[in-house]
């Protein structure tokens, strides 16, 4: 038997590479001894066991709800810092912000079909924690997903008849649904909620061959509704044993006699030395008369001038966001009043932001301890005019210098020479109009 072991051996597994299947055996062993008596991965570690959810099919209005579990693997604290949805969705945290090394957490995700059109739905949610593992939608995020279908067993003709687009609110339309079951004989509708200052709604059975039983829906928008957007949601509750609540909803853009273009105004990014104006046309459809009563603004953001084109007819307003205004996102409102009884009111939203020409890199300094007695840079950037002048400031443990590398370039050297320094910013003080003050964050690490 030995002599045929060996033989065998030798003829068909070479002694080197018998050899080499041990150590590759035993490095396994080893390796799987390690991992069992560390048990943990460096550094917090978020872990999904389902990622992705799909849950078929949901009837329109009820509720899709699922609970994504999750662990921290890792060695350190995981920290849940928020949680992103998109928009048809409602994400929430059921556990801790913070899970200790081992411990699980859940989050409930809650899907709302009420009103939405019988299509497939593809939905997420983004989860912000701090595992830099994690790369779903850019670092530290990890993304939840849940499809599925929202189905009715009501057909409504004409299709996409919710829609109005654009109506004169001096006489608006009337439109007349039709109301098919896809499944069963048919329904009966027992009532009807929805906003009686908005519309009128009556409602008739309308027999089908085979012995089926659809329901003719009129719809009648009031006149005189405020200009702009109009929405009127209904809630119809029915005899259908699938399906007993159906939600329609109709909606348009009512056009008054008095029209403002653009309604609202979008500045995005706005630079001091760029474009800071915009144009707002406000004019009388029909006939003459019009006057504009008074312009309300905030008038240390703006500068409005008003033109009259055409006599009681047409006016143009000159909207100029003025130069000193301080840096960052801003949303405003302008309100326009009319001599026009109907419309003596009009409301227009401004938004934007207006750039800083100060940039610093980076934004905020950390201080580590590995890092003391160590000079740290700040880059400074702005125009070639711009002038720095540091403002009284004092910290044991931390010095500064602040040098002019070149026009608009700054270099701001930063050292401690203690650990850990409360959190703090360096004040400076600026020639640049709406950036007069500038501060410099710095923070300690606390490891």
């Amino acid at each position: 038997f030995k002599t045929y072991l060996s033989l065998s051996c030798n003829l068909f597994f070479p002694q080197r590479y018998f050899l080499l299947a041990i150590v590759f055996f035993l490095f396994i062993l080893y390796s799987n001894l390690l991992l069992g008596k560390e048990g943990k991965e460096k550094g917090p570690r978020i872990y999904f066991p389902r990622k992705m959810v799909e849950f078929g099919e949901a009837l329109q209005g009820e509720d899709v709800v699922h609970i994504f579990r999750f662990q921290n693997r890792g060695d350190k604290p995981l920290k849940i810092v928020k949680i992103k949805s998109s928009c048809l969705c409602a994400p929430s945290l059921l556990s801790k912000k913070i899970l200790q090394p081992g411990e699980e957490g859940r989050i409930k995700v809650t899907f709302h079909t009420m009103n939405l059109a019988p299509q497939y739905y593809d939905l997420y949610v983004d989860i912000f924690h701090n595992d830099p593992h994690e790369k779903d939608n850019g670092q530290f995020v990890s993304r939840l997903r849940l499809s599925g279908r929202v189905i009715m067993v009501y057909q409504i003709y004409p299709l996409g008849g919710g829609y109005l687009g654009t109506f004169e609110v001096a006489s608006p339309p009337k439109r007349t649904f039709k109301i098919i079951s896809t499944v069963g004989k048919g329904f009966t509708i027992k009532k009807i909620e929805y906003p009686k200052k908005k519309i009128k709604v009556s409602v008739k059975p309308l027999p089908l061959s085979g012995g089926r039983l659809a329901q003719e829906l009129h719809v009648e928008i009031l006149p005189n509704q405020p200009p702009g957007e109009f929405v009127a949601p209904m809630k119809i509750y029915t005899t259908h044993p699938r399906q007993p609540i159906l939600y329609f909803k109709i909606w348009g853009m009512g056009l008054g006699e008095v029209v403002a273009e653009p309604s609202y105004l979008l500045f995005g990014p706005v630079r001091r030395k760029g474009n800071r104006q915009r144009i707002v046309s406000v004019f009388l459809r029909h006939g003459t008369g019009l006057k504009i009563l008074d312009i309300k603004y905030d008038e240390k953001f703006f500068e409005i001038q008003k033109d009259e084109l055409l006599e009681g007819k047409k006016f143009e307003l000159t909207i100029k966001i003025k130069k000193n205004v301080p840096a960052g996102p801003f949303a405003k409102k302008i309100r326009i009043l009319t001599n026009h009884p109907r419309q003596p009111l009009f409301e227009i939203s401004v938004l934007g932001t207006m750039e800083k020409e100060i940039r610093v890199f980076p934004r905020a300094l950390l201080l580590k301890k590995s890092n003391i007695g160590k000079w740290q840079e700040v880059q400074i950037y702005g125009p070639p005019d711009l002038k720095l002048e540091a403002l009284p400031f004092a910290l044991k443990g931390l010095e500064w210098n602040l040098l002019q590398k070149d026009k608009g370039h700054f270099l701001l050297k930063v050292r401690s020479n203690r650990f850990p320094l409360p959190q703090n910013s360096l004040p400076f003080k600026t020639n640049q109009i709406g950036e007069e003050k500038l501060f410099i964050p710095f923070f300690s690490d606390k490891k």
